[in-house]
């Protein structure tokens, strides 16, 4: 689900103009107007994705600490990711509710705010299962690639589109476009990588203990004799 939900966000980037074309959309006084199925796409390709995305991830973070602590109690607590985002949810929805009752300038702050709160959230979950991946032995390069990458790609394409603005040169703006897109194809990996290489460690029995624990298949034959 997460996967798939973010190739579908990449599809999503370039939603409003697909169904331009495809005459389910048009542009009226600088606000896009769409049709009953054009609205309806919109929402499946968008909505769905984003939808995917938090469903797959709320339930393979929860599992995946579960799991992690299951096997070593160096991972931390199994129940800091479903908090974490029981928080976020609820921070969201709050300011969800009063948003509507505000002015335009209270609004845009409270837009930011929580874009901030989201951030942070996700970035702190990413470290936090970076820490867990090394508890757990697993690798944690992809972890390390996908705190940054995100923000390599946005200022690279955002940089140089402004420079393609300024001194009248599209093709900037393309090269801009195509190095933002290897780096969101480069992140995409490193997501399937970290999530695979989690679950493959978390499967893999611990033969020993860190901490001179005897292991239990020892622990057995000591008794037999």
């Amino acid at each position: 689900m997460v996967l798939v939900s973010l190739v579908g966000s990449l599809v999503s980037i370039f939603a409003n103009q697909l169904l331009v074309r495809l005459g389910e959309a048009t542009e009226v006084a600088g606000k896009l107007q769409f049709s009953p199925l054009g609205r309806l796409l919109w929402i499946g390709v968008v909505g769905g994705s984003a939808g995917a995305y938090l469903a797959g991830w709320v339930w393979w973070t929860a599992a995946a600490a579960a799991n992690a602590r299951h096997k070593t109690r160096k991972a931390g607590s199994a129940a800091s990711a479903p908090v974490a985002h029981a928080v976020v949810f609820a921070l969201i929805g709050a300011l969800s509710y009063f948003a509507p009752r505000s002015d335009d300038v209270t609004q845009g702050v409270l837009l930011l705010f929580v874009l901030g709160i989201w951030a942070a959230a996700h970035l702190g979950m990413l470290m936090m299962f970076r820490r867990k991946a090394d508890a757990i032995k697993a690798p944690v390069d992809s972890w390390r690639r996908m705190l940054w990458l995100p923000f390599a790609a946005s200022v690279t394409a955002g940089s140089l589109l402004r420079l393609s603005n300024s001194q009248d040169m599209p093709m900037l703006a393309i090269a801009g476009a195509a190095i933002a897109l290897a780096l969101v194809l480069w992140y995409l990996v490193s997501v399937a990588s970290a999530m695979k290489s989690f679950d493959e460690a978390c499967r893999t029995p611990a033969v020993g203990r860190a901490d001179g624990e005897v292991p239990d298949f020892m622990r057995m034959a000591m008794v037999g004799r």
